[in-house]
């Protein structure tokens, strides 16, 4: 008598080994945006700390979370707490950083960090320069 194991269908959980009943996507269970292929909802909002590392404001990801970390960021003058939490089209960061503060509003999620050019284009720069006049 053969072992039970993966070729035999019998020990399966029912649901499991039909196709049919199989969820959307890539069989997660989710029913998110980026298993039903539709790249809109998935680009409306992003981690922070990806968010930062994509528009070119630090050199790597775990750079964006120590920022984020220290209380360096805000969303809508409000600090964030967490390098996990969403930003979407419209907020408006507030970023410390060593030798300026920079004020944002974001125009755009990226699926990559691409060049310069093109993570310019996911931010307005909202950021008063100079001085008071007198």
């Amino acid at each position: 008598m053969p072992k039970a194991g993966y070729g035999d269908e019998s020990q399966i959980p029912a649901g499991h080994g039909d196709d049919s009943q199989a969820p959307a996507g890539r069989g997660s269970g989710r029913s998110d945006a980026a298993d039903s292929g539709d790249d809109s909802a998935s680009t409306q909002s992003q981690r922070v700390d990806k968010w930062l590392w994509h528009a070119r404001v630090v050199k790597t990801r775990a750079l964006a979370a120590k920022l984020v970390k220290a209380g360096h960021v805000r969303r809508n003058r409000e600090p964030l707490k967490k390098s996990s939490d969403l930003v979407r089209l419209g907020d408006v960061l507030t970023i410390a950083l060593p030798s300026r503060v920079v004020v944002w509003k974001i125009l755009g999620c990226s699926d990559r960090r691409g060049p310069a050019p093109e993570a310019a284009t996911l931010y307005q720069d909202l950021t008063v320069r100079g001085g008071q006049g007198g």
